[in-house]
């Protein structure tokens, strides 16, 4: 079976869903085996279903129908996490959505209370407004996602969601304020459908505009302002006006070339490739077939796009950056900015800047253990695969973001210099572990130099310094403690928003993303801590087999 591998996730914008509200996958899937046949035939004479629904007699609307006949297809397309959704019912969780939006529309509120969608103690209007927003928000994710590719039938869900804002917020004026990115989705599903009207233009233009002052930070950002450059370009190019299509071509091919693998290739392909549109200049531009068969993520471009400001999380183009000059390793925007963050990054700073230090001095007296040394924090510092996505797989945060305040991944690692001229491949980390904090909080002293019962301290301060960064206000740590023979021992703390982890699908095999060769075996510790990748897969299998 394609699709995820890790336990879906519950997730709907705006509250925290239990897990058990995902009904058993066994069951999903035998919902969507009838569905075929339950099509054909229809759910009866619509006009006169009767169904038993607490000891109350209702006629039922034809998708409330279906609904019940389907309930575990319908509760799992609405309340799992739209990167968790199965590919292979990917077009059945497609159906019920729009199905559960038109009983949503179409139902009475008797309907819709007797059959349990509005509860007791809920008002109709609000409660609607939640359902069908996040019910639409993931249809059209669906839809617009390359593999279904189909914006086109998304227009109309957006254009509702805009109208089902206006009138919650009263003004257009006041959704473009709160809700800028529902604009940006509505044009650029509206340009991948070929609409280049002056409406499509214009909201692109906009967007655009607002983007810097919009609020939206992190990956999102980033993802909005290329969505929007190539949409404005293709708009731009299929109403003829060619000298500003030629403007925003050449910002994105600067863009790419400075980010070859940033933008997977499916994105590519559906962004500049259409099939019923003209391939993009920018295609033409980078290189054509060969850059796009050929383009090569570098430790250069890693570093390049995980830049941003440490207080409030802006990213170039939009802000110029400029690196903190004693760790040579944070990044500003503005000085208002430094001075803001100082209090928290003061400590992680002077231990960085320390670290230079030595290597200077050592560049006096040993000039390999110094190349070792410098090339040892490029390595620690850097944005590849080893320090992101491995990690991230190894906590497992895709299924419970959690687990970065609980756990924490031991790695040692050997020099490799002969392996390769990049940087991301001349350490090898030989071994690694998941284990919890609490297990293993006298290792970090006895690593880090603390004195007992310390390291619970140091850990939160780590923790604490993260969550007060501007990165993002759900921001998810990343930890790890890395050593190894003539190295400097680090305690590497990162974070990232709990949306980016979409960008990040889990990956069982995950140790096979530290090295260039052979992955790393198993760390055991001395102290006889448990290794705690799989510590909590059993509680997770218990509530994905609980029914709503």
């Amino acid at each position: 079976m394609s699709g995820a591998l890790r336990t879906p996730k519950a997730h709907l914008q705006g509250i925290r869903v239990p897990q058990d509200k995902i009904p058993p996958i066994q069951n999903v899937l035998s919902d969507a085996e009838r569905l075929p046949d339950l099509l054909q035939q229809g759910p009866g004479e619509i006009g006169l279903i009767n169904m038993q629904l607490g000891g109350k007699r209702v006629v039922l609307s034809e998708p409330l129908a279906y609904n019940s006949m389907l309930p575990n297809l319908f509760k799992y397309s609405y309340f799992v996490r739209v990167e968790d959704v199965l590919e292979d019912i990917l077009e059945e969780c497609i159906w019920a959505l729009r199905m559960f939006i038109r009983g949503l529309e179409e139902s009475t509120e008797e309907q819709l209370r007797t059959i349990g969608h509005i509860l007791a103690h809920q008002e109709s209007k609000s409660a609607k407004y939640f359902m069908l927003g996040n019910a639409r928000q993931k249809l059209c994710h669906h839809l617009m996602s390359p593999n279904i590719d189909r914006p086109d039938e998304a227009i109309p869900f957006l254009k509702a969601s805009l109208a089902a804002d206006i009138d919650k917020l009263g003004t257009e004026e006041k959704v473009w304020k709160a809700n800028l990115g529902l604009f940006g989705t509505l044009g650029h599903a509206q340009a991948l459908a070929g609409i280049h009207g002056d409406d499509t233009k214009a909201m692109l233009q906009r967007v655009l505009r607002q983007i810097p002052s919009s609020g939206i930070s992190g990956a999102e950002h980033l993802s909005l302002l290329i969505e929007i450059r190539t949409s404005l370009a293709a708009v731009y190019r299929m109403r003829g006006e060619i000298d500003e299509a030629k403007a925003e071509e050449e910002w994105c091919v600067k863009w790419f070339r400075k980010n070859p693998r940033a933008i997977p290739d499916a994105k590519i392909a559906q962004w500049l490739m259409r099939p019923h549109l003209p391939r993009s200049p920018i295609v033409d531009a980078l290189g054509g077939d060969k850059w796009l068969t050929a383009r090569k993520t570098s430790f250069k471009a890693d570093n390049a796009r995980a830049k941003q400001c440490r207080a409030c999380a802006a990213r170039e183009p939009e802000k110029k950056l400029f690196q903190c000059a004693q760790c040579k390793h944070i990044y500003y925007c503005s000085r208002e900015c430094q001075k803001k963050n100082w209090p928290l990054h003061k400590a992680s700073c002077k231990e960085m800047a320390a670290s230079l230090k030595r290597v200077e001095e050592l560049k006096k007296t040993d000039i390999d253990a110094a190349l070792r040394g410098a090339e040892w924090i490029q390595w620690r510092d850097g944005s590849h695969d080893a320090n992101t996505a491995a990690l991230i797989n190894a906590l497992q945060l895709q299924r419970d973001p959690t687990r970065g305040r609980t756990h924490i991944v031991f790695r040692k690692v050997e020099y490799v210099p002969h392996v390769s001229k990049d940087i991301r491949y001349r350490f090898r980390v030989a071994q690694c572990g998941v284990f919890r904090i609490r297990d293993v909080l006298g290792v970090i002293e006895a690593f880090m130099g603390l004195n007992s019962g310390e390291g619970r301290e140091y850990i939160d301060d780590l923790l604490t310094n993260l969550k007060e960064t501007g990165l993002a206000s759900d921001v998810v740590p990343v930890l790890d403690l890395t050593f190894g023979e003539g190295i400097e021992t680090w305690l590497g703390s990162s974070g990232l928003p709990a949306g980016s982890l979409r960008n990040y699908p889990y990956n069982p095999e995950w140790r096979k993303m530290f090295n260039k060769g052979d992955p790393p075996t198993p760390l055991k510790l001395t102290t006889g801590a448990k290794d705690a990748e799989h510590d909590d897969d059993e509680l997770f299998a218990k509530l994905s087999l609980t029914d709503m």
